[in-house]
């Protein structure tokens, strides 16, 4: 026969056992810090989307990235890209509300996807873009310790990038070398030598990722989005698509809605 003190004891077994499972989940998708954090973010709407200011903590250093995107997560999502020098995609976002009234607070879910592979983070906080960054924050330490990625990039290879980045629709490595100070020859050794890839190529990633973009985001004609981004050639454009992303721009616009 269950006894009161039966059912008291079994009361308390369950709330431990709830308490073990939200501290293991804690530790595992919300408190992920062990190689980087950002602790301040400063965000500005222009025209065509969002510029930011990230802060970004490491071994008690702070950098600020300046960077931009389609959102205030994406925006930040691309200073953790080039602070690091890593690519990924932004697979998953869901927000809800964990609580009610005037404290209440917001759970974000992120998930970013590199190789295949899927990578969790959660994060709680009253402001929703805070909770979102914490997320992306758990997620990113996740995947840069899957990666054994300890140290962000230097500086200057970062603002390299950066600038290829904005001004990748008519960026040339002779208004590169001059903002920099640099020789071509230097620059595309370095450029090569520090991000792994090619000058062009990285004009190449940074027209085809806003492309990508317009195309999921927009209506605008394949035409005018490979005229946008650079392309004079809607036929060039479609094959380094193609090549980029394993589908034509039709394609892809028709599986992202």
């Amino acid at each position: 026969m269950v006894t009161y003190s039966d059912l008291i004891q079994f009361c308390i077994f369950i709330v431990a056992l709830v308490g073990l499972i939200y501290q293991i989940f804690k530790d595992n998708y919300i408190d992920q810090r062990e190689i980087f954090n950002i602790p301040e973010c400063h965000f500005k709407q222009v025209e065509g989307g969002i510029t930011a200011e990230v802060t970004i903590e490491q071994n008690k250093e702070r950098r600020v990235i300046e960077t931009s995107g389609n959102g205030r997560l994406d925006a930040v999502s691309n200073a953790v890209k080039l602070y690091f020098g890593i690519s990924y995609e932004l697979s998953v976002y869901e927000e809800h509300a964990v609580s009610r009234g005037s404290s209440s607070k917001a759970a974000a879910y992120v998930g970013i996807v590199k190789d295949g592979k899927m990578y969790w983070g959660v994060g709680i906080d009253e402001d929703i873009i805070k909770s979102s960054i914490a997320a992306l924050v758990s997620a990113g330490n996740k995947l840069a310790q899957s990666e054994n990625i300890k140290e962000g990039r230097e500086e200057r290879i970062v603002d390299i990038m950066n600038y290829v980045r904005n001004h990748y629709k008519d960026v040339t490595l002779d208004d590169l070398a001059d903002n920099f100070n640099l020789s071509k020859p230097y620059l595309s050794k370095y450029i090569k030598e520090n991000a792994g890839i090619t000058f062009q190529e990285a004009v190449k990633k940074a027209r085809m990722k806003k492309a990508r973009a317009m195309l999921k985001e927009s209506n605008q004609t394949v035409e005018s989005i490979a005229a946008y981004v650079g392309y004079e050639n809607v036929e060039h454009f479609n094959r380094l698509f193609k090549k980029s992303y394993g589908m034509t721009p039709i394609q892809f616009r028709r599986e992202s809605r």
